[in-house]
């Protein structure tokens, strides 16, 4: 998808949905649904929850070599599994490919929210900046459209699966399975 994207938009969906394979996300952890957010049992990541290391300390957000960090940590808060307020940090490393990537993807989207004005720690990695000078937030109805269409340009030939196979649900058990094997 990453070599399809045209535009900011795709570009910031395509890095989102990089990390959330790696991670085997819910699309609710990442993305804005129809949903209010208090009342599901799970939060939409923040730049807060998003930290990274390189030689066992801490680099800033902000660090221009952000993307050559070792590790990227994101702390989960609401787990559908647990009690309230409880925050569950996973960490992952780096790899050594210029896509596929972890670090890259979290160095990207949080360099990407960061540089939009009015961004703080609470600002959700789903938000974009739109062509007007307005943020908003990336939704999941948006992505698995998105997804659906570059399934249908690639073709069924190619892939071995139509549109209507796939949804964002994809993201998280194809990340699983990658795992796995």
């Amino acid at each position: 998808m990453l070599e399809l994207a045209s535009s900011h938009w795709d570009k910031a969906v395509s890095w989102l949905l990089i990390g959330a394979i790696f991670f085997a996300m819910r699309s609710c952890e990442y993305l804005e649904r129809n949903t209010k957010e208090e009342n599901r049992r799970k939060k939409i990541l923040r730049l807060k929850n998003i930290a990274f290391k390189k030689n066992g300390g801490m680099v800033q957000q902000y660090d221009p070599h952000l993307a050559d960090s070792d590790l990227v940590i994101v702390t989960f808060e609401f787990q559908k599994n647990t009690k309230r307020d409880v925050q569950v940090p996973v960490h992952m490393f780096r790899t050594d490919d210029s896509v596929l990537n972890p670090v890259k993807a979290f160095a990207e989207t949080v360099t990407r929210v960061w540089s939009y004005p009015g961004s703080t720690e609470d600002t959700k990695i789903c938000t974009i900046l739109c062509p007007n000078g307005q943020t908003e937030v990336i939704k999941s109805s948006q992505v698995r459209d998105k997804l659906k269409t570059i399934v249908e340009l690639i073709g069924e030939e190619v892939l071995g699966f139509t549109k209507d196979d796939i949804g964002l649900h994809s993201v998280r058990s194809g990340g699983a399975m990658a795992m796995f094997l």
